[in-house]
C-alpha cells in the first residue's frame, strides 16, 4: 500500500512527461490507419485505371436494350415480308405462264380436231361437190378463172355440208386449194372433152353430106377455105 503512494506521488510530480507521452502517441498515427485508405480514396479510380480498358463490357441499360431488339426485330419482318412478297409475284408469273401454256394448248388442240376432221371428212361429200361444180361451170362458163371455180365449189359445199365448211373458217382456200381445185379442174376438162366430142359428133350427124371431107393434116389455109 505504501509503494502505491509513492508511485501515484511520483506521477503528480512530473505530469509533464505523462503528457508529452500522450501527445506523442496521439500524433503517430497508427500503422493500421496507415496501411488503410480513406473510404473516398478507395471509391475514386486511379488515373492508370480509368485509363485502361476494362476487360468486361459496360452491360447496357433495360431502355437500350429494348430500343435495340424493337429495331432487330423490325428489320427482321422487313425482310420477312420482302421475301414473301418476292414469293407472291413469282407465284403470280408462274400462273401466268402456266394459264398461257393452257391456252395455247387449247388452239393446238382445237387446230388438230378441225385437221381431223378436214382429214377424215367423207371423200363421197367432195366427189359430189366437185361433179355438181364441174357441171355447173360447164353450164355458165366453158373456160372460168379461179374465183369462179372457188365460188362454185364453196356453194354446193355447203349445201352438202354446211357444218363441215363452218368448222374450215379461215383453212378453206388453203383446203380448196388443196383437196377440190386440181380434181374441180380435171372434171371440167373431161366435161369440156364430152362436150366437144358430141359437137362434133353432131355436127356430121348432120351435115356430113354438105361438107366436103378434109384430112386431119391439112394446111392452114385449106382448112381455113373449107371453113367459108
Amino acid at each position: 500500500m505504501s509503494n502505491l503512494n509513492e508511485l501515484f506521488k511520483k506521477k503528480k510530480q512530473n505530469p509533464s512527461r505523462t503528457s508529452s507521452y500522450s501527445r506523442a502517441s496521439s500524433s503517430r498515427p497508427s500503422s493500421a490507419s496507415a496501411s488503410r485508405p480513406s473510404s473516398a480514396s478507395a471509391l475514386r479510380p486511379s488515373s492508370a485505371s480509368a485509363s485502361r480498358p476494362s476487360l468486361f463490357p459496360r452491360p447496357l441499360l433495360e431502355s437500350e436494350d429494348s430500343d435495340l431488339t424493337s429495331s432487330s426485330v423490325d428489320q427482321m419482318n422487313d425482310a420477312v415480308t420482302r421475301r414473301i412478297f418476292s414469293k407472291l409475284d413469282n407465284l403470280k408469273t408462274l400462273l401466268e405462264k402456266v394459264k398461257k401454256n393452257q391456252e395455247d394448248m387449247k388452239e393446238e388442240i382445237k387446230t388438230i380436231k378441225e385437221e381431223v376432221a378436214i382429214l377424215s371428212h367423207d371423200q363421197a361429200c367432195i366427189d359430189a361437190v366437185i361433179i355438181k361444180s364441174a357441171q355447173d361451170l360447164l353450164e355458165k362458163k366453158i373456160y372460168p378463172n379461179y374465183d369462179e371455180f372457188k365460188e362454185s365449189a364453196e356453194f354446193f359445199l355447203r349445201e352438202s355440208d354446211n357444218e363441215f365448211f363452218s368448222t374450215l373458217g379461215s383453212k378453206w382456200e388453203p383446203y380448196f386449194e388443196k383437196k377440190i381445185r386440181k380434181p374441180l379442174s380435171k372434171r371440167l376438162r373431161s366435161l369440156r372433152g364430152t362436150l366437144c366430142a358430141r359437137v362434133k359428133t353432131a355436127i356430121f350427124e348432120n351435115f356430113s353430106n354438105m361438107l366436103p371431107p378434109i384430112s386431119n393434116v391439112a394446111k392452114a389455109s385449106e382448112i381455113a377455105a373449107r371453113r367459108k
